[in-house]
């Protein structure tokens, strides 16, 4: 009993932090994309497409090998680190297209009252993307808490597994503990589920603001 809670406090924590970097390094990024002129930039906004198609499976290994150099093995920064990072992909290409849709007449106003980037982004920007926030929190929740193989490929100590890893403890090599194992998918679920009943709205929301330009 006390392995399985550990093993839901593990995945709650890994996905919180997972989310607030993805989150805020996207919203950062994207309006960094959009407000700053710097040489190459379309270019590297360009090469997001190609992140975006090249299949998880064929970056497992050279993920593996540099979270391995970097001596993160076993340790909770095996997994936010990858995770912060490759969320942001899809996370940067919708705050980029949201922020550069939303009216410049905005940035103009703050910008005649003297406010520096930060405080446009702080003061504006943040307010007017949180639609797209939670949508991006949303995507990346379900993608961190249901993930199987990179926590099963990077973590060997029992105290640091996550639900998916841990769900195993109900299958031995003989039997599976199916009114266990049944129990813990629920409670595992309630998480997730408590995340869509209150950024549903704002879910929505994001998912139409994407859609319609203007």
């Amino acid at each position: 009993m006390g392995g399985s809670i550990q093993v839901f406090i593990n995945s709650v924590a890994i996905t919180a932090i997972s989310v607030i970097g993805v989150v805020f390094l996207s919203t950062l990024t994207g309006y960094g994309f959009v407000r700053l002129y710097f040489y190459g930039k379309e270019l590297l906004y360009a090469s997001l497409f190609i992140l975006m198609l090249i299949p998880d499976i064929l970056l497992l290994a050279p993920t593996f090998i540099l979270v391995k150099k970097l001596q993160l093995l076993d340790s909770w920064g095996a997994l936010i680190f990858p995770y912060v990072a490759g969320g942001q992909i899809i996370g940067i290409f919708i705050m980029r297209n949201y922020i550069e849709n939303l009216p410049k007449e905005i940035f103009e106003a703050v910008r005649m009252d003297g406010a520096s980037e930060f405080q446009t982004f702080g003061s504006i920007i943040i307010p007017l993307t949180k639609p797209m926030m939670m949508t991006i929190a949303i995507l990346t929740s379900v993608s961190v808490w249901n993930d199987y193989v990179w926590p099963m490929t990077t973590i060997t100590n029992d105290q640091l597994r996550t639900v998916t890893i841990g769900l195993q403890f109900f299958t031995t090599q003989y039997e599976v503990k199916t009114g266990y194992l049944m129990a813990a998918n629920v409670i595992c679920s309630i998480p997730i589920l408590i995340l869509f009943m209150f950024g549903t709205r704002y879910f929505v929301q994001g998912v139409m603001s994407g859609a319609v330009k203007g």
